[in-house]
C-alpha cells in the first residue's frame, strides 16, 4: 500500500534528530556555555515541543561528548578543564598525523579537489564569522583526508574526539589567524606531491597548535 504523507509516528521519530542539530549549533555558537544547565521544561518551552524529544536528544548529545550529566536529575553543557583539553588533543595530534600518514599515498586527485573547493569555502566563512558554518566545513576538510586512508576504525576514533571539543571552538576562533588557513593549504600541497612525512608533521603541528590556543582561553 502505497503512503501519501509520513505517519505521526515517523514524523515523530524525526524530531529528536531535529533538536540535536539544533541544540548542538547553539551550543556550537556558545548560546548554551559550558557548565551551563539544560533544563528540560525550558528547552520544551523554547522550541515547542514536549519534554520526551528534548530528552532523546540530550541524551543523543550525550553520547558526542556536548551534554553531560543524567535526564533525570539535569544535564549541563560539558565543561571541560584544560588538563582534559590537553589530553584530547595529545590523542588527536598523534591519531590525525597516523591517519595522514596512511592517507598520502592513497589519496585521489578528486578528494584533493574536493578538499581545496572545502577550503574556499572555509575561508569565505570564517571572513564572515559564521562559526557553525566554520566548524563545519573544517570537519569535513579534515575527514576528506582522513577518509582516504581507508582506516574506518582510526577515522570514527577520530571523529569522536573532534565533536568533544567543537562547542569551544568559538571561544578561540579569533586566535585561528591566517597561520591555520595556510596549513590546510601546506597539507594539500604535501599531498599533491606524495610527502607523506611532512603532510602527517603539518597536521601534527596544526591540531598541536590549536589545542594550545584553546587551554590557554580556557585558562583565562
Amino acid at each position: 500500500m502505497m503512503i501519501d504523507s509520513p505517519s505521526i509516528e515517523l514524523l515523530q521519530q524525526t524530531v529528536p534528530d531535529v533538536l540535536v542539530e539544533i541544540l548542538r549549533n547553539e551550543i556550537i555558537r556558545g548560546n548554551f556555555k559550558p557548565g551551563e544547565r539544560l533544563r528540560l521544561r525550558d528547552l520544551a518551552d523554547r522550541y515547542k515541543v514536549s519534554t520526551m524529544p528534548v530528552r532523546e536528544a540530550l541524551q543523543l548529545l550525550q553520547i558526542e561528548g556536548l551534554v553531560s550529566g543524567e535526564a533525570r536529575k539535569g544535564m549541563t553543557v560539558t565543561e571541560l578543564t584544560a588538563a582534559e583539553l590537553e589530553d584530547i588533543y595529545d590523542m588527536r595530534a598523534s591519531l590525525e598525523a597516523m591517519a595522514t600518514r596512511v592517507a598520502v599515498s592513497k589519496i585521489t586527485a578528486e578528494t584533493l579537489s574536493a578538499m581545496s573547493d572545502v577550503q574556499f569555502q572555509l575561508e569565505a566563512n570564517d571572513q564572515q564569522k559564521d562559526v557553525v558554518k566554520v566548524v563545519e566545513l573544517n570537519a569535513q576538510f579534515h575527514k576528506l583526508l582522513y577518509a582516504a586512508s581507508q582506516r574506518p576504525h582510526l577515522c570514527s576514533n577520530i571523529e569522536m574526539l573532534r565533536r568533544r571539543i567543537s562547542h569551544y571552538f568559538n571561544a578561540y576562533m579569533s586566535n585561528l589567524g591566517a597561520y591555520a588557513m595556510q596549513e590546510h593549504h601546506a597539507i594539500i600541497e604535501a599531498c599533491q606531491n606524495g610527502n607523506a612525512t611532512l603532510a602527517a608533521e603539518i597536521v601534527y603541528q596544526h591540531v598541536t597548535r590549536a589545542g594550545k590556543a584553546l587551554r590557554e582561553t580556557v585558562g583565562k
